[in-house]
């Protein structure tokens, strides 16, 4: 086979582009910069979209906004000094800089949990009956809460799926051709892992748009706990249940052939300084797994659900912020403890057993459990 042809085929990294235009003069290129990496992060997830259904999309406004995924004006201020909350920097050059973990800092709460995921128009109107009206947890709003944590999770999906194309190229300057191709084999095991999640979530986020559409949110199953205090921690997140938090592990992720379903927790400042935690999933795919997870949370003690749900937040939900006052008030050593588990989001082995030692971080006195479920 003559050099041409070989230059002609499809390089073996996966890129899926030419070898003549992937991989053929590699090792000779330039070594990636931190920053290059970073800035094609940055616009990868600034893209801009309206993630309603397709059948909502002619009402879309041409102005895409930051949307909040905590809400600004009901659980942000809420919490906020000066108009400013703590959160985590997650960035390469925060990791790189700050010996691996992220570094806390201060948000504005203009800028803090906000995606480019909805026109101005479908932000304001799915959103209003969880923004101007009291809570009183309808079947509707813990729908919508729910919505907004599938849609801004699809969203990253899409936006991650587009930036592993980008990491074909990271490889940039590495002469080790065994180096080179554990650098591949990692990058497509990455690969095919988003575009399976890609697959699953595309069909959960079909049935929550057919249920919006249809005005029919029978579905929805939820398990949540209202408390006596504004939560100090605000966080929106979507997430397949992997562990209880006695450590049954839930789920293999090695069945490819398996539809995953997902469950969302929102946390909620309520009227007369209450809170509320609100785990939710639409039931039309079959998911014993969230329901073997709210079990493991119903028998924990009400004293320490709080620091279960605390250890959850940090381990598995990057998308959380939290009062200045009270991360100021905590200890050195439990704020360490807290980072460190942040930075743990992406570790291979979770385990949510040892929430015992989180104690003290939050009081959150239980006032009420409201469920559809039989626990």
């Amino acid at each position: 086979m003559g050099k041409g042809t070989l230059r002609n085929k499809v390089c073996s990294c996966g890129s899926g582009k030419k070898f003549k235009n992937c991989h053929e003069k590699k090792e000779s290129q330039e070594k990636i910069k931190l920053y290059e990496i970073e800035n094609d992060m940055r616009e990868t997830y600034s893209h801009q979209t309206c993630m309603v259904a397709d059948e909502l999309k002619c009402d879309c406004t041409k102005k895409i906004i930051k949307a909040h995924t905590v809400s600004k004006s009901s659980n942000l201020k809420q919490i906020a000094e000066n108009g400013h909350v703590y959160g985590f920097k997650k960035s390469i050059m925060a990791l790189d800089s700050n010996d691996g973990k992220f570094p806390v800092e201060k948000i504005g709460i203009n800028k803090a949990s906000v995606f480019n995921g909805f026109c101005s128009k479908h932000d304001k109107e799915l959103f209003a009956i969880i923004e101007d009206k009291e809570i009183v947890f309808s079947n509707e709003q813990i729908f919508i809460l729910a919505y907004r944590a599938i849609s801004r999770e699809l969203y990253l999906k899409y936006r991650s799926t587009e930036n592993n194309q980008n990491m074909f190229d990271y490889d940039k300057g590495v002469k080790n051709v065994l180096l080179q191709k554990m650098f591949h084999d990692m990058v497509k095991q990455f690969s095919e892992g988003i575009n399976l999640a890609v697959r699953d979530l595309e069909i959960i986020k079909n049935n929550y748009d057919n249920s919006l559409i249809n005005q029919d949110y029978e579905n929805i199953k939820y398990y949540i706990i209202i408390i006596d205090s504004i939560p100090e921690v605000m966080s929106s997140g979507c997430w397949i249940p992997e562990v209880t938090f006695n450590g049954e592990k839930l789920v293999d992720f090695n069945d490819k052939n398996k539809q995953f379903n997902s469950i969302t927790v929102s946390t909620i400042a309520l009227k007369e300084n209450a809170g509320a935690i609100v785990f939710s999933w639409d039931d039309r795919i079959p998911c014993p797994e969230c329901f073997q997870f709210l079990k493991s949370l119903n028998e924990i003690p009400d004293n320490n659900k709080g620091n279960a749900i605390l250890k959850w937040m940090l381990e598995c939900n990057e998308n959380i912020y939290f009062s200045p006052k009270w991360w100021d008030s905590l200890d050195k050593k439990i704020q360490e403890l807290l980072v460190d588990d942040m930075s743990n989001i992406m570790k291979l082995q979770l385990d949510l057993t040892n929430y015992h030692k989180y104690e003290g971080c939050v009081n959150w006195k239980i006032l009420e459990i409201k469920t559809n479920l039989v626990l």
